[in-house]
């Protein structure tokens, strides 16, 4: 979080390839939000007769699309007021990547940093056997800058994002089937509650929570899915477009990590201390959606504040972090400064996973210049005592 740095009067470098804003303004909760609420009304709406009111209505997919971009917008902006803060000379717009743990490369600047806080958000994860279909596929990032509705969608992915996405489009009046794995509901584990919710779904939206796909090929200018439905029996339906809602990844690619002096699994993915966000013993933190932890915008809010806290601790003073072109020599402070700051290895491939998950920490009466962690809203916070 750049706040955490500008409060103890640091002099703070931001990196940003992309438009300025959360992903959770841009592309998550909040514009889905906005779908939702449309979503709603229409059904009020269509049961109003339930209550005894007779109403007429019409859903105008452009005027929907245009008032959630408008208000996303909006979010965006507020989002971003923070970043407005950062002199424009410290804001340096391109991607980058590590040289040596602490030297960074972005195009043809060099940045020399006593610590690094990586924000880099996640990105949607579409299947190898889905990419085939071009243009014809698209993840919940593109929906939100859609124009008017689709006649119809094929939902890849009955988590909580395939679900809602999946039942708000069908009650806007679009064709929706939500093709699920392994009978996953949302996130519901109670068989009970699981049922009662699957009832309540495919009263509304047709629904495959444990699908048998055989095969997904463009046709025409759509896709074409050949699938078992409930009864066992083969079936063919075209849709205008597969909506992708598998998940998201760390966007990591391209930082070179392995030029950081971090230990990495398979994937490429550093050791993560769940308490400090710190990566492995390098004054490398990481923070938000590309920590690969909980995806929403009050723990990344947390996991920043914890990540800019302990990047600030490693430096032995404010005018340790270097401006774009400094290649100065730069005084290092030992990490071994920073007792309780260690490895612990992060809950990779646990989807949406808290630190509940993790073995819980006792706390102890903080020695000068260690990190306190307070257990605040179910998240970790650490706090240097001086």
């Amino acid at each position: 979080r750049i706040g955490a740095a500008i409060a103890r009067n640091c002099r703070v470098v931001v990196v940003e390839q992309g438009p300025p804003g959360t992903m959770c303004a841009r592309v998550g909760c909040m514009p889905s939000k906005l779908l939702l609420a449309a979503a709603e009304i229409a059904h009020t709406a269509r049961h109003a007769d339930g209550f005894g009111i007779e109403c007429s209505f019409r859903v105008d997919g452009s005027a929907v699309m245009a008032r959630l971009r408008r208000e996303r917008d909006r979010f965006v902006e507020l989002s971003a007021a923070e970043a407005q803060s950062i002199p424009a000379g410290d804001v340096v717009h391109g991607c980058a990547r590590f040289i040596s743990p602490h030297l960074l490369a972005v195009d043809d600047h060099s940045i020399e940093a006593r610590a690094v806080v990586i924000a880099t958000g996640s990105a949607p994860s579409v299947p190898p056997e889905l990419r085939a279909l071009g243009d014809r596929v698209v993840v919940s990032d593109d929906v939100f800058e859609w124009t008017t509705l689709p006649e119809s969608l094929a939902v890849f992915g009955s988590g909580p994002l395939g679900i809602k996405l999946g039942q708000a489009f069908q009650r806007l009046g679009v064709r929706v089937r939500i093709f699920g794995r392994g009978g996953a509901v949302g996130q519901l584990t109670d068989p009970a509650v699981r049922a009662a919710a699957l009832a309540a779904l495919r009263s509304e939206v047709a629904l495959e929570a444990d699908s048998h796909v055989l095969e997904v090929h463009r046709d025409g200018e759509g896709v074409a899915v050949h699938f078992e439905d409930l009864g066992g029996r083969l079936r063919v339906e075209t849709f205008a477009r597969a909506l992708v809602a598998a998940g998201r990844h760390p966007s990591l690619g391209g930082l070179g990590l392995e030029n950081a002096g971090l230990s990495l699994d398979r994937e490429g993915f550093p050791s993560v201390d769940r308490g400090t966000m710190q990566c492995g013993r390098a004054a490398v933190f990481i923070a938000g959606d590309a920590s690969d932890g909980t995806p929403v915008l009050h723990e990344a809010v947390d996991e920043g504040r914890i990540a800019g806290d302990n990047a600030h601790a490693t430096r032995t003073s404010c005018q340790g972090l270097g401006a774009p072109g400094c290649r100065s020599p730069l005084p290092k402070a030992p990490l071994s400064r920073l007792p309780g700051i260690g490895p612990m290895q992060g809950a990779r491939h646990r989807p949406h996973a808290r630190d509940a998950h993790l073995p819980p920490r006792r706390r102890r009466r903080p020695t000068h210049g260690a990190p306190r962690r307070e257990h605040k809203g179910g998240a970790q916070l650490a706090r240097f005592s001086h």
